[in-house]
């Protein structure tokens, strides 16, 4: 079951919410609220996992009401507002419901939700042959052995694949290097990661991959050539 509450300043949005909430078999619904300090009560006192949140709030903007919140909180923004998509992607919303919707892109939703957090279990055990990103409002299937390199940029890390199709993920190479079987790659410089078995070469400031593509090592992770090198 998924532990959820709804938060709208429409009573006939939430009615709909629970009229589609119910035929949801998967969903746990702790609560409705127009208010959103009696939302932020309950937040603090259950155990929630996921929020379905209207972004035109009287009081404060719903983005700036979840960035508030605790980091493994869900949220699928529910608006009439199709502007506010891009901030919402932001924020790793798992999906953005533009009003009206109906009781299928509800279902869709929320499935997308049950599909994450069964992943992030099977995440633990490290035997798995691949990953899950997030890539707009989906989630891409990244396979080990096909990686590259993962490049960071800003708060976007850049997965560069064998058959050079690459994948943009809202991430860090710090959480990137937390994903991955350690003993496969090996973070050479602060922005790159690499899989040991591309490498084509390695020199004193670089190392050339299998697509002849050069990654900077850093001053910081020179002492990880050696451990490269062994490999």
């Amino acid at each position: 079951m998924i532990s959820c509450i709804a938060i709208d300043d429409e009573p006939l949005a939430l009615r709909l919410f629970e009229t589609y909430a119910a035929r949801i078999e998967l969903l746990q619904v702790l609560g409705t609220f127009t208010n959103l300090q009696e939302a932020q009560t309950c937040l603090d006192n259950h155990d929630v996992s996921l929020v379905f949140l209207d972004i035109q709030m009287p009081d404060i903007n719903g983005l700036d009401f979840f960035r508030q919140q605790k980091d493994d909180l869900l949220v699928i923004f529910t608006t009439a507002f199709s502007e506010y998509a891009i901030e919402g992607f932001e924020v790793n919303a798992q999906d953005y419901l533009l009003k009206p919707y109906n009781f299928e892109r509800f279902e869709q939703a929320c499935l997308k939700v049950k599909d994450y957090l069964e992943y992030k279990n099977k995440q633990k055990d490290k035997s798995l042959p691949f990953m899950m990103v997030k890539q707009g409002y989906g989630w891409e299937k990244v396979m080990f052995d096909e990686i590259l390199y993962i490049e960071s940029r800003d708060d976007y890390v850049k997965i560069l694949l064998t058959n050079n199709k690459h994948i943009l993920t809202k991430s860090t190479t710090k959480s990137m290097m937390e994903k991955l079987p350690g003993d496969d790659f090996v973070r050479v410089h602060r922005s790159y990661i690499i899989q040991r078995k591309m490498i084509k070469s390695i020199h004193a400031r670089k190392i050339i991959l299998s697509n002849d593509k050069e990654i900077p090592v850093g001053s910081n992770y020179k002492g990880l050539m050696n451990d490269t090198n062994e490999n």
